[in-house]
């Protein structure tokens, strides 16, 4: 065991090598793909669509064309927080980027916080900190810079403040104001309200009291839920339409072909995606193995979550958080895409929050052995080392 002075000194020596990766891969790819940035732009300027000229440096992809305009048919709210920036500056990929890297920061600190609100002390909240951030497929999208994993930021931020606040003062409609900005960045995330809504059945409160509170939950939702509709029907004339179905793909691409032929969701999509999501090991390129860009197994990128089925009681707090993860699991695995350029399968990072719960409260239960330790401490070096040379190459 490290003695005190060495613990903080190690764990201070750890975040000063995760800062300069975090600042040096964002530097190293920055996207010109400004999404936000232009949409951001758009909302100074009065309009919803985007501006046509944008496309003549990047191309429109992942846009949708309607009545001679570009839309972007992603949430709207990740273009919020770099208003004020792109007033100030303009459309910059630094800004974009900037923001980027401070909400990776926001994203550790709220996971180590709600490590210690669950009542595990400094050193394993740090530990379990690290298995999070950089041994799981969150390492995906808080160190990959571009529009899509900015927005998978942002949307880890959001939902791990929806759970603090859930574990400290519990006020649901402040948890229902944290989700609904997570749905209005990415629909997927909507299903994390299946944790609050559980834990709030299966409480000891009166029937009455437990109805208030689903509405209290509720009612941001609703209002998140009217403002994507209004912001659906002005551009595209319907509030059920926000323009995903007919984004701009890559015509050649396999994603493209399956989309055309069975749609956004299909169970014909399932095989697939569970090799990806679980099954996919490293591909052959140039003579030597590497990341397949479609997928890399699950159990490779994260196998330090596996301890969650270490836990010796099924306690509700902890089934909820499985579920939540295992009915968004259910809902990707019928998705046409697998996620596009991505390190491991970046989609689960909107339900990781609430495996990383079911960790805690194992963890909490078992404690931290050296050889869980090693576990994480292991992950983490592949991963940082496998990441190196996936950007190297693809990005």
């Amino acid at each position: 065991m490290f003695r005190p002075w060495k613990k903080s000194r190690v764990l201070t020596a750890l975040g000063a090598v995760a800062t300069i990766l975090l600042f040096a891969c964002h530097v190293r790819g920055r996207s010109p793909h400004l999404f936000f940035a232009w949409l951001a732009q758009s909302f100074l300027h009065g309009r919803l669509d985007i501006a046509p000229d944008v496309g003549g440096t990047v191309g429109f992809l992942d846009m949708t064309l309607r009545h001679g305009a570009y839309y972007l048919p992603l949430g709207p709210f990740p273009a919020l927080p770099l208003l004020p920036l792109v007033a100030l500056f303009g459309a910059q990929p630094a800004l974009t980027s900037a923001l980027h890297v401070a909400l990776a920061f926001v994203v550790a600190v709220l996971a180590y916080r709600l490590a210690r609100r669950y009542g595990l002390d400094a050193l394993t909240s740090a530990w379990l900190t690290a298995a999070f951030c950089v041994g799981s497929v969150a390492i995906g999208v808080l160190f990959l810079d571009g529009p899509w994993y900015y927005a998978q930021t942002l949307s880890l931020a959001v939902i791990f403040a929806a759970l603090l606040e859930y574990k400290g003062r519990d006020r649901p409609a402040v948890i229902g104001m944290w989700m609904a900005l997570a749905v209005m960045t990415r629909l997927p995330a909507g299903v994390g309200l299946l944790f609050f809504a559980a834990m709030t059945i299966v409480s000891r409160k009166s029937w009455r009291d437990k109805a208030r509170r689903l509405l209290a939950l509720a009612a941001p939702l609703a209002a998140a839920a009217a403002i994507l509709c209004l912001y659906n029907a002005v551009r595209f004339g319907s509030p059920f339409d926000n323009g995903y179905v007919d984004s701009i793909m890559n015509p050649d691409s396999r994603a493209a072909r399956d989309r055309a032929v069975y749609g956004i969701f299909n169970p014909a999509y399932f095989r697939r995606d569970a090799w990806y999501y679980f099954f996919q090991g490293f591909s052959r390129r140039g003579g030597r193995f590497v990341v397949d860009v479609e997928g890399l197994s699950f159990f490779i990128v994260a196998p330090s979550f596996l301890f969650v089925a270490a836990a010796r009681r099924i306690t509700s707090e902890w089934a909820a958080g499985i579920a939540t993860f295992a009915a968004a699991l259910a809902v990707f695995l019928t998705y046409y895409g697998t996620g596009g350029l991505q390190f491991g399968p970046r989609y689960l990072n909107d339900a990781m929050p609430f495996l990383f719960v079911a960790l805690l409260l194992a963890v909490k239960e078992r404690g931290l052995s050296i050889r869980y330790r090693s576990l994480i401490a292991a992950s983490a070096a592949l991963n940082i080392v496998l990441f190196y040379d996936f950007a190297r190459m693809y990005w």
